[in-house]
């Protein structure tokens, strides 16, 4: 019974979380790319974004060179003999490098289905596979994921020492 509502409280956390209307993209917004270059390329360096880094205003990307000196702030869209990386630790993009792969197989085999939906912006871009711009959406999904997990494992851990209501009550305090 205790595992059964850890999965319920897993669901509700995740379903509330995924569509809340509060949402920020602020310190991850190149984590998804990352996740993308690590799939793809088998590198952490975001050389095939660049031409991105100007409309988010070089936001935490640096240029290393091949000497391995590093240049921050970055005001151009080149980095001669070297790479350009997020500032942020790669711990980010490792975990969510697998969801992106899932996420690009699911919205692949579901694309006959959710071309027909009526999404623009952000969210028709996802739909239609495009997880750079619409990279707000899969944040949100992998984030509402971690907490959801977190949710049902103190759900859990509660439920050892306080009664069902109590754990609950905790629970959902905390998410």
């Amino acid at each position: 019974m205790r595992l059964h509502s850890g999965w319920i409280v897993f669901a509700a956390v995740f379903a509330i979380h995924c569509t809340s209307p509060v949402s920020i993209q602020g310190d991850s917004r190149w984590t998804i790319p990352q996740a993308l270059s690590l799939i793809y390329q088998r590198n952490f360096d975001l050389d095939e974004y660049a031409a991105r880094f100007p409309a988010q205003d070089y936001y935490f990307v640096e240029c290393v060179s091949a000497q391995h000196v590093r240049t921050y702030p970055v005001k151009q869209a080149a980095c001669p003999d070297g790479h350009f990386y997020y500032r942020y630790p790669v711990s980010m993009a490792i975990l969510a490098a697998p969801f992106v792969a899932l996420m690009q197989a699911a919205l692949y085999i579901l694309h006959p289905v959710l071309a027909r939906l009526p999404a623009s912006g952000v969210a028709g871009a996802f739909l239609k596979g495009d997880l750079i711009t619409g990279a707000p959406v899969a944040e949100i999904v992998i984030a509402s994921f971690f907490v959801a997990a977190a949710a049902a494992v103190l759900f859990l851990v509660l439920r050892e020492i306080l009664p069902f209501r109590e754990a609950l009550a905790g629970v959902f305090v905390f998410a």
